[in-house]
């Protein structure tokens, strides 16, 4: 049931994008003095509210369908930005990196630390390639789910893109004020070194040289998120689900094999899942 009429030219997501940059933006002004990088995030996201302004007068005034498909895609675009955007806010709050205690709790659950002892006990080629083919399917299920709902199931393609983006959005909210970095980032020396292995293990280092941040460790929106792509996958085809669902089993390996996650992160990641989906799901319902 739908409480806001909104325009045809405004989509659910402006609204949620909007109100995410205007909460996290009243958090940044109150822990200002801890914030690294503040007046450049800032004038980021400035620029960020006058470029989606300008799309919603274009879409308003035109029915071109470039301009249209380019409203409904631009929060996808910017789903990388705003990730790592919330390295520069998560010591606002609390001043310095949790990892020490995510550390412990896996000691405690485990009895030895997953992160580190993963990648030494199965430390081969074909199985570090493996992984890291697993970890950056991620990616790839971030496209092909939603080319599938714009090619295949166009009717519900406006809420499938909803879903994709407000629940990365919720999980933005937890990093925002969550300092939790990860083993990658964490662990000094050998122990916090990667697997090397060949092609896909230097893929995904050019990627986290270039566009990884040390944040969004706990809960992993990896293993959540590609949770909520298997399930609308699930939704549209049978045939969808099953190639998602191995890659799915991959991932939530490869997150602590390749030091992304402590095992914690992978079990938050599960257990956040529907709860992120049935907000999303909801606050759909209520905008469209």
């Amino acid at each position: 049931m739908s409480f806001f009429k909104l325009k045809p030219h405004i989509l659910p997501t402006d609204i949620v994008l909007l109100a995410y940059l205007f909460i996290t933006t009243i958090y940044m002004l109150i822990f200002h003095s801890n914030i690294e990088s503040f007046w450049q995030v800032m004038g980021a996201r400035l620029l960020i509210v006058v470029v989606l302004v300008q799309i919603i007068l274009l879409h308003k005034t035109t029915n071109i369908l470039w301009v249209k498909n380019l409203h409904l895609l631009f929060p996808i675009f910017l789903m990388g930005y705003l990730y790592g955007e919330t390295h520069y806010m998560n010591h606002g709050l609390i001043a310095v990196n949790l990892d020490p205690y995510f550390m412990e709790m896996d000691q405690f659950i485990f009895g030895y630390q997953p992160s580190i002892l993963f990648s030494k006990k199965y430390n081969n080629w074909l199985f570090s390639e493996l992984m890291y083919m697993g970890y950056i399917s991620y990616y790839f299920q971030v496209i092909v789910i939603t080319l599938y709902a714009y090619i295949k199931e166009k009717e519900k393609l406006n809420q499938s893109i909803f879903i994709i983006f407000n629940s990365f959005l919720i999980y933005y909210l937890v990093y925002a004020i969550l300092p939790v970095v990860g083993p990658q980032f964490h662990l000094i020396g050998a122990d916090g070194l990667p697997p090397q292995s060949g092609f896909f293990s230097e893929f995904m280092q050019q990627i986290n040289h270039n566009f990884e941040k040390p944040t969004g460790a706990f809960p992993s929106s990896h293993v959540g998120m590609t949770l909520v792509f298997s399930y609308m996958a699930l939704k549209f085809s049978k045939k969808l689900f099953y190639i998602f669902i191995p890659f799915t089993f991959l991932i939530m390996f490869a997150t602590v094999y390749i030091k992304a996650h402590y095992a914690v992160d992978i079990l938050a990641g599960i257990l956040s899942t529907p709860i992120v989906y049935y907000l999303s799901q909801r606050m759909y319902r209520v905008f469209s």
